[in-house]
């Protein structure tokens, strides 16, 4: 660039600029001898003048012809080189002023030339007469202020030129007319009468011949023709450049060649151009060369220099100019289209490896199967366009495309390769995999196997041919010579293919000149191992018959044996193994022949091998069958034994029900079902499934008919008994009697007893509130107790005797170990009522006030209790006073409570609450007695009963409701086979706590079987998780 050329120049000249002595002092020096020698007042008059040269002069004659006064000389030089270094200081300011204008505006710009040109005057004023170095400073100084605004305008177009270029992209052509059109701003910028040159401050104006201005005029003109046509060829040729990339991008190679011959003749159209416009330029650079010639002084500032450099551009922008604007177009697309051209060769390659990938083993398909031919052909085309492209640069004037003839090189050693050497390969291959169908072809038609391998061992003399022929391609000098100086495109993808497709087509060859063997063994043992594969089926198929097949049945799975035909399943494949095993052992002896091969031809060897394990597993599988037959004969033989004895089970359980012994004929026939269960456990009967499916539940059922008589009297007998041992008091009693009676009830009935569980929660009750009053057996304090108690009741007799005959001390002694042994009951026992008793009465010989007391306690404690007013507790309270009664028949206040407890009685029982409760009772009855419903009936008998127990009417109907009605009401102990299962898994689910889910499947089941006493106790059991 001018401008920063000349700020160089003077950095580098104000260090250098005063010599002491200029070259013509040094010759003045030489004859100083003819100078007139002034005085030290003269030369001060010239420094005063600021004449420094002229004082410099004559001060190096006055030191020669003065040398004493030597001194008083060099104060005055020092005086001058002072001013020279003041020279210099502002010559750098100058400098940096001049680097200041980059980036300014126009103001700015104006404001600091005005600095500048201040400084400039101020150098020229320093000194009159200055060196010729300071006057060409100063000028060139001038000259660059007066460029300036040239320089900057020109500046601001080509970088806004370039800007447009580098923000080009692939999709327009806009920005790179944009460019173009901007730098043609700068063409005509500087006119020619504009250029001067300088002497110190005075101008004089350029004048260039007529002729070289004309020249000039003539090239600006031609160079804004082209310019203004640009915008269409530029647009014509995005377009086509456009179309044939996408075509070339599709793989769609018919498209791709007429779309390259439309964008070649608009590449042609803009290369035309372009060299037109780099003519013009050059042209332009002659002219300003000549004017340079003309005038010196201009440097390189001529109004034609800027007219360059709308062309050219400058090189800090390199990106400027409106040649550099249409060569970035042409670059950019046919760069572009280089590496797109490229890119679809390597995927038209890339597709023939993707087939290949797909399908690795060629040599087993047809050639239609495999169509890399087209490929290649596409390939070689793309590759043909491309090295096409590579002539537009060859018609670009001024332009360096030696780094394409390699490209081009490279694109036609692929276009060849492609058209040739590859074809070869793949037809070699391809010869082999149609070999190789023909073989596989006589193999599935020919299943004898001796004929089948007598044609394949001649097949052999044709692969061996076939190596031969793949070893001269392999050799081939067309593909070696593609040295590595020349691989400018990388086309190891392509030849990599290349060398595979041959290495696998030779060891094709290879392996199949010695896999005839192989394939005559593989057949054996494929015979070998389909073979093996039924027969193990088979053996499986029959082990599943031993144990156990999953069938459903009422949409459950159920396990059934079949050991019968599990044995003669066995048995047919016994005979069946023997004959293969003879078979395979001839295959086996055949392929001696390929010994050979055993250590190069793996699946030989494989297969020889294989064909030896089938024979040994087939072995194997004989003895299975033998383990198999001997299970299933064992379990058919326990499943007849088991059958048998669940027969006889069975006629025992008739024989007891005939005599009435209903629960000895229910167990008898429990054990039928469980023994006729296991006999299905060993093996499937059918006909023994039905048999006793049917009768064990029809016998159950004449079982509880017939037993549900006595069951419906017994338990009203209990239920009798333990009302009345609950209104005598006797608790413990009357919880016997009702566990009895459930027990007995559940042998019959399905549902729970109202009476039953309504009087066992108030005897409950009234055990838990007088607990304690008896000791019983089953606790196992009993025993210590009962001792305690006897040996109090014996010192009490005795201590009593003797205190009553007047032995005081004695018989106090007694009474009071007595007394002790009681404590040690009461203790443990509180109510204990034998304790209670005894030492009540040892308290009325030893401390009669507590004796008095106690009895009054007792007798309040009974009134408390009967005040609730109910006949139960007005009962025990009364059965409380009498028990005293009974150790102390003298006190009169017991026999005034126990009078007055029995009036309440009877008052009670004639009292207006108690008849409405009968006669309520009465009405239930009635109302039941004539109702048809079952449970209806039922539910009016239990309301009756719970107001008037004692309603004998009311028992005897709800008595004959459940005789009458037993198929709704007993009890069923049976479930079929499917609701056993599911029996079976609510148990376990039931055992491992899972209770949501044991419920879930109870509560179904219950829903089907109401009536069965196993489903209904589960249930109990799993509500009461």
């Amino acid at each position: 660039m001018v401008r920063f050329k000349f700020f160089a120049g003077i950095f580098i000249f104000s260090l250098f600029a005063f010599p002491l002595f200029s070259q013509e002092n040094t010759s003045l020096q030489e004859s100083v001898l003819e100078k007139k020698v002034l005085s030290l007042s003269e030369i001060d008059l010239l420094i005063k003048k600021n004449e420094y040269s002229s004082a410099l002069e004559a001060l190096s004659v006055f030191i020669k012809k003065n040398p004493e006064q030597f001194d008083r000389a060099q104060k005055r030089i020092s005086q001058i080189m002072k001013k020279r270094l003041d020279f210099n200081a502002q010559a750098f300011v100058l400098a940096e002023k001049m680097r200041e204008s980059a980036g300014f505006n126009d103001l700015q710009s104006d404001a600091l030339d005005s600095k500048k040109m201040d400084i400039i005057v101020s150098l020229e004023k320093m000194e009159q007469n200055p060196p010729k170095e300071a006057v060409d400073f100063t000028n060139d100084a001038r000259r660059t202020i007066r460029l300036s605004y040239y320089i900057n305008r020109s500046n601001s177009i080509l970088a806004q030129s370039a800007e447009f270029v580098e923000n080009a992209d692939f999709d327009s052509s806009e920005n790179y007319f944009l460019a173009a059109q901007k730098s043609l701003e700068a063409l005509s910028l500087k006119t020619k009468d504009s250029d001067v040159v300088f002497e110190g401050e005075k101008e004089i104006a350029v004048v260039y011949p007529d002729e070289l201005n004309a020249k000039v005029e003539k090239q600006i003109k031609k160079l804004s023709e082209l310019n203004s046509s640009l915008k269409e060829l530029l647009k014509n040729c995005q377009e086509d450049y456009k179309k044939y990339k996408s075509a070339v991008q599709n793989l769609r190679t018919d498209e791709s060649e007429s779309a390259l011959k439309k964008m070649s003749r608009s590449f042609e159209k803009i290369i035309r151009a372009r060299n037109e416009i780099y003519s013009s330029g050059n042209e332009l650079l002659s002219l300003d060369r000549r004017a340079i010639e003309l005038n010196p002084g201009l440097g390189d500032t001529s109004y034609i220099t800027f007219s360059t450099r709308a062309v050219f551009g400058f090189e800090n922008l390199s990106s400027s100019g409106i040649l550099t604007a249409v060569d970035a177009f042409l670059n950019s697309r046919a760069e572009d289209l280089k590496n797109t051209v490229y890119e679809a060769v390597l995927t038209e390659f890339s597709l023939i490896n993707a087939q290949f990938a797909l399908n690795p083993r060629i040599f087993d398909s047809k050639i239609e199967t495999f169509p890399v031919f087209e490929l290649a052909d596409g390939a070689a085309k793309f590759a043909s366009q491309g090295q096409e492209i590579y002539s537009f640069y060859k018609k670009i004037d001024g332009g360096d495309f030696s780094g394409f003839e390699k490209y081009k090189d490279s694109l036609l050693f692929i276009q060849n390769f492609s058209a040739k050497n590859l074809k070869n390969a793949i037809a070699l291959a391809q010869g082999v995999a149609d070999k190789n169908l023909e073989i596989a072809q006589k193999i599935s038609l020919n299943k004898n196997f001796s004929v089948l391998g007598k044609e394949i061992l001649n097949s052999e003399a044709y692969y061996e041919n076939k190596i031969a022929e793949i070893e001269t391609e392999q050799n081939s000098q067309s593909v070696k010579a593609f040295l590595a100086e020349n691989k400018i495109l990388d086309w190891s993808v392509p030849l990599d293919f290349y060398d595979k497709i041959l290495l696998l087509a030779k060891n094709e060859c290879e392996n199949q000149a010695g896999n005839v063997w192989s394939t005559l063994a593989k057949a054996y043992s494929d015979e070998g191992d389909s073979q093996l594969a039924d027969f193990t089926l088979k053996r499986v198929e029959a082990d599943s018959l031993l144990n156990g097949i999953e069938e459903i049945e009422s949409e459950t799975k159920i396990v059934k044996f079949y050991p019968t035909k599990a044995f003669q399943k066995c048995e047919e494949l016994t005979e069946k193994i023997k004959k293969e095993i003879a078979v395979l052992a001839g295959f086996r002896k055949e392929l001696d022949g390929g010994q050979k091969f055993r250590g190069t031809q793996q699946i030989y060897t494989d297969s020889v091998l294989n064909l030896e394990s089938v024979i040994v597993a087939m072995n194997g599988l004989l003895l299975d069958c033998q383990k198999i037959m001997a299970s299933a004969k064992a379990k058919s033989n326990e499943a007849l034994k088991s059958a048998n004895e669940a027969r006889r089970l069975y006629e025992s359980a008739l024989s007891y029900l005939e005599k009435k012994q209903y629960d000895q004929a229910r167990n008898f026939l429990s054990d039928a079902d469980s023994t006729y269960k296991k006999s299905l456990q060993f093996e499937e009967n059918d006909s023994l499934r039905r048999e006793f499916s049917s009768k064990i539940a029809l016998t159950d059922e004449k079982i509880t008919a017939l037993q549900n008589g006595w069951v419906i009297s017994t338990v009203r007998s209990l239920i009798t008994d333990a009302y009345n041992g609950y209104y005598a008091g006797n608790f413990e009693y009357a919880k016997r009697s009702l566990d009895s009676a459930s027990e007995i009830w559940e042998k019959t009935q399905a549902q729970e007893n109202s009476e039953i569980t309504e009087l066992a929660a108030l005897v409950k009750e009234a055990l838990e509130s007088s607990g304690g009053k008896e000791i019983s057996y089953a606790d196992p304090l009993y025993k210590d107790m009962g001792t305690y108690l006897n040996n109090a009741k014996l010192h009490y007799d005795e201590g009593s005797r003797l205190y009553s005959s007047g032995n005081t001390d004695e018989g106090k002694k007694l009474l009071v170990q007595a007394r002790d042994e009681v404590r040690k009951v009461q203790r443990v026992f509180p109510k204990n009522q034998e304790a209670g008793n005894l030492n009540l009465l040892i308290n009325k010989i030893l401390d009669p006030s507590v004796f008095n007391s106690t009895v009054t306690q007792k007798i309040n404690q009974a009134k408390a209790m009967a005040s609730s007013g109910r006949e139960v507790d007005l009962r025990n309270s009364l059965n409380e006073i009498k028990a005293l009664q009974k150790i102390i028949p003298e006190n009169k206040a017991v026999a005034l409570a126990v009078k007055d407890f029995e009036s309440q009685l009877s008052r009670l029982a004639q009292s207006e609450q108690t008849r409405k409760k009968l006669a309520r009772s009465n009405e239930l009855t009635a109302l039941a007695k004539n109702e048809k419903n079952l449970n209806k009936k039922i539910a009016l008998l239990n309301e009756a009963l719970s107001l008037n127990r004692r309603n004998t009417l009311a028992q005897k109907l709800k008595d004959e409701a459940y005789i009458l009605n037993s198929k709704a009401t007993t009890v069923k102990n049976y479930l079929d086979d499917a609701d056993e299962v599911r029996y079976s898994r609510a148990e376990r689910l039931y055992n491992d706590g899972l209770k949501e889910q044991a419920e879930i499947l109870i509560n179904d089941l219950f829903t089907k079987n109401p009536q069965v006493a196993k489903v209904i106790k589960l249930k109990r059991r799993i509500e009461n998780m």
